[in-house]
């Protein structure tokens, strides 16, 4: 009886000592092939798809605009009724740090529209969170690192 009791209590610790460690470096890369694929947002009207990405509960914060919740949502804003099948963003991701719980990503972007013409450079931060086993992301904000167009007020141009 003292033997069984033994082999149960040094199973339970092994399997416990054999969850798989938290390895920040894995995680970066699969931030890396998701970002390799983040242009597919633009030209497919799939709620599936962007749940792939987002969490169930997922907000992205576009600048100039008010927060934006959930997946249906989130897949509208993208896809923009099929305006944006053109753009294309490149990514340089800057730093990715965190746990087994959250993880962020920093980094910078370049927008780019149909003729290759730039749209936009700046930067972004994504939280990323699991769900179901699967690293997606949480929390999107991002914003331009080119000068805000300054529109004249009429009445100091008379």
């Amino acid at each position: 009886m003292f033997i069984t009791a033994g082999f149960i209590f040094t199973s339970c610790q092994n399997s416990d000592s054999e969850k798989k460690e938290f390895n920040i470096s894995e995680v970066q890369a699969y931030i890396e092939r998701m970002n390799k694929n983040y242009n597919e947002r633009f030209k497919v009207n799939e709620v599936k798809i962007t749940g792939q990405k987002y969490t169930k509960d997922a907000a992205i914060f576009p600048p100039n605009d008010n927060k934006i919740i959930g997946i249906p949502a989130i897949t509208y804003y993208y896809y923009n009724e099929g305006k944006n099948l053109d753009l294309k963003v490149e990514f340089e991701r800057v730093k990715v740090t965190g746990d087994q719980e959250m993880v962020v990503e920093e980094g910078e972007y370049i927008l780019r529209g149909k003729l290759d013409q730039l749209l936009d450079k700046g930067k972004y931060l994504v939280l990323w969170k699991k769900e179901n086993d699967s690293w997606k992301m949480w929390r999107e904000i991002w914003n331009s690192s080119e000068p805000a167009e300054i529109e004249e007020d009429p009445k100091t141009t008379e």
